[in-house]
């Protein structure tokens, strides 16, 4: 394929499935990658994740009915069993693609994900995250976004636009066809903003949910999704950054897209315990009533 024949990809949303989708579409071989990110870092939600990647773990007598199982079951009911069947059958090729991605050398990985623990709704230990240093917890949502990160940047023919909020998707004459992005670009120094077209022969969302803003409205005035779709929990504490405002879902309902379980929510709960004497507490599960939703 010569250069003439080269195809843009624009991914819009800087977090894992961001950088995923950004490098595997590089990866299809002469193509452009342009991955826009509305924040001044890329990273999104998935910087803050600690919990680990699920794969099925033959060393813990696990397997892949247990696994298809557990997740049906945790979904009661909701879940589609051809969408958890491709979640579990690729679980460990995923596991695999990520610590390819952090070689430096072919077999020298970065990335090491073997500490492998149980959390809540598996009947076994599936969960890999990064093996403690030095004593201390090795966040596992940062080092995957840094992982990727240094990949996709160290391709040629890529871009990465922070402080760029894609406004509009960009159709064909009849309206079928996603055909570019219409981006508001922000000089972090000027605070200048700047309109612009940019075209691509494919447009990924890849942009998060909307439980980063609790509120009736958006700063904008808009009416917040989770007014929409969920409002008795208004101003409910997240662990969402504010930037999870569904930007991403609106762009794709207006031109078309089709929307499910919008009003399934995630809930995490907590209790703290406080060590007064050496000034320092403990976060972690619990069943209280106080509760934050991701």
């Amino acid at each position: 394929m010569s250069m003439s024949q080269q195809k843009t990809v624009i991914v819009v949303g800087g977090g894992l499935a961001g950088l995923t989708a950004a490098i595997e579409a590089h990866d299809q071989g002469n193509i452009k990658v342009i991955l826009i990110e509305k924040e001044k870092n890329i990273g999104g939600n998935s910087m803050k994740a600690t919990s680990g990647i699920n794969a099925i773990e033959p060393l813990n007598n696990d397997s892949r009915d247990a696994f298809i199982q557990d997740t049906l079951k945790s979904g009661a009911g909701i879940c589609r069993e051809d969408l958890v069947i491709k979640l579990v059958d690729e679980s460990r090729p995923a596991l695999n693609w990520l610590v390819k991605q952090s070689e430096v050398e072919p077999g020298q990985p970065t990335l090491d994900l073997t500490a492998v623990s149980r959390c809540g709704g598996h009947s076994h230990g599936r969960t890999h995250r990064c093996p403690a240093q030095n004593g201390r917890p090795v966040p596992v949502g940062w080092k995957l976004i840094d992982t990727l990160k240094k990949k996709f940047t160290s391709f040629e023919n890529i871009e990465v636009l922070t402080n760029t909020r894609v406004l509009n998707l960009i159709t064909d004459t009849d309206q079928i066809k996603v055909i570019g992005v219409e981006v508001l670009k922000k000089n972090p120094e000027t605070e200048e903003e700047t309109k612009e077209n940019i075209h691509a022969n494919a447009v990924v969302l890849t942009s998060g949910g909307f439980a980063g803003q609790t509120g009736k409205y958006l700063p904008d005035g808009k009416s917040s999704l989770l007014s929409e779709f969920a409002p008795q929990l208004i101003d409910t504490a997240t662990t969402n950054g504010p930037w999870a405002s569904g930007d991403g879902v609106r762009l794709g309902l207006s031109v078309g897209a089709e929307m499910r379980d919008m009003v399934t929510l995630f809930f995490f709960f907590f209790f703290f315990f406080f060590v007064f004497s050496n000034q320092f507490y403990i976060l972690g599960p619990s069943s209280s009533p106080s509760y934050w939703f991701h």
